[in-house]
């Protein structure tokens, strides 16, 4: 069976045994850092019911880590925050954003909850890169540690 399915491989142009060696990308890397909300603008509420729906645009400096291992504090951020809150607080929160450095721009999404204290918590992605942060893709977590901090950890992949 085996000589069957190597003759018609071969036929086919491909070859059996071991591949040609192939470059992956380095495993994801932590970076623990931080994201500051700075400003917000277009700020829209509506009620309905028992549950209050606010979403903003906002600017933020956020920690990047780069592929060379740099870390950078206070690249600039901006995106859209959308969350839903029911009477006791506790609800959703859906944001998209893109973080720019050094001519390049990454761009992300996330989502999470907030607990009935406020506690806002979830996952991050990293959707993509462009210029000198092209290849760069990641996951990670956030939690709020004030209203306008939140603590987090990205694992970058660089590709």
């Amino acid at each position: 069976m085996f000589k069957i399915h190597a003759m018609l491989l071969g036929a086919l142009g491909l070859t059996v045994g071991p591949m040609a060696q192939r470059v992956d990308a380095a495993p994801p890397a932590p970076c623990p850092g931080e994201v500051t909300l700075v400003s917000q603008s277009n700020v829209e509420v509506a009620v309905y019911g028992s549950r209050t729906v606010t979403e903003f645009d906002y600017t933020a400096v956020h920690t990047l880590c780069l592929r060379d291992g740099t870390v950078i504090d206070d690249a600039a951020q901006v995106g859209h925050l959308w969350m839903s809150q029911q009477a006791d607080g506790s609800g959703i929160v859906k944001f998209s954003s893109t973080v720019s450095h050094d001519g390049g721009q990454l761009s992300g999404n996330g989502a999470g909850q907030i607990d009935a204290i406020g506690v806002i918590s979830g996952r991050v992605w990293v959707n993509g890169g462009t210029g000198p942060l092209a290849g760069t893709t990641g996951h990670g977590w956030f939690r709020s540690t004030s209203p306008v901090t939140f603590e987090d950890v990205v694992w970058y992949s660089f590709h």
